[in-house]
């Protein structure tokens, strides 16, 4: 069906993230959509495959970040705040603050949920925005109601499936970290599922009037977003 087909295309091609990969590293990027066509057609074996080689790729890519290493400015502050506990409290003080499993579990929760900010996927992290991370737009934000519908589908059709392919590379970048120029792309799959699930609903629901309005302004988007987007 015309649907199908274009929910795929929209949902693997019609954002800049993975045309970003293919500039910088097609091997990832031909992963990537093998994996999500594996995922989508219910070829499990093959997914399982490519998918794991995406993880691979994530964590090869990745400048793993040192959980528990604290730089000058941040060992500064880190004195500043122990200063604030009273005096009974400064042996609690210290294990929140300087004990390494406490800073390490600090960072892993920060890249865990900073992975889960949806406006990193839409909003290029806006208002957010990141030190020493670059920032792009992954997908253009007139996907954002389709993907939000497709993840709730998605959830309910296929709950584990779709649980595990956010929740496996989200675990992984909480623990190395989002230093990537790729940004965090083992997550791509997940985005790219829900986006095509969302967008197949509407398409077969819509009259040709709301399919070409709705393809005129994605066109538009996209526009607008290459026009200030640095590849």
């Amino acid at each position: 069906m015309w649907q199908k087909r274009l929910a795929l295309g929209i949902g693997i091609f019609g954002n800049l993230w993975i045309w970003r990969i293919f500039n910088l590293n097609p091997v990832v990027a031909l992963l990537l959509v093998g994996a999500t066509l594996a995922f989508y057609k219910n070829f499990k074996i093959i997914f399982l495959i490519l998918f794991a080689g995406t993880l691979f790729f994530q964590f090869k890519t990745t400048n793993i970040q040192d959980l528990t290493h604290l730089t000058n400015d941040q060992q500064r502050v880190v004195q500043i705040r122990l200063k604030a506990y009273p005096y009974w409290a400064t042996s609690i003080g210290k294990w929140l603050e300087v004990s390494p499993k406490a800073i390490a579990l600090g960072r892993i929760r920060q890249n865990f949920f900073e992975n889960l900010d949806i406006n990193q996927y839409f909003f290029a992290t806006h208002p957010r925005q990141r030190v020493g991370i670059t920032e792009f737009e992954k997908f253009p934000y007139i996907l954002l109601p389709f993907f939000i519908y497709g993840t709730y589908k998605s959830v309910k059709q296929k709950p584990w499936h779709t649980v595990g392919l956010a929740l496996t590379p989200l675990a992984l970048l909480a623990v190395i970290g989002n230093q990537n120029p790729l940004g965090p792309f083992s997550l791509l799959p997940i985005f790219a599922i829900s986006t095509i699930v969302g967008l197949e609903a509407f398409l077969k629901w819509a009259k040709k009037p709301y399919v070409v309005t709705f393809l005129i302004l994605f066109g538009l988007v996209m526009i607008q977003i290459i026009s200030y987007e640095n590849f």
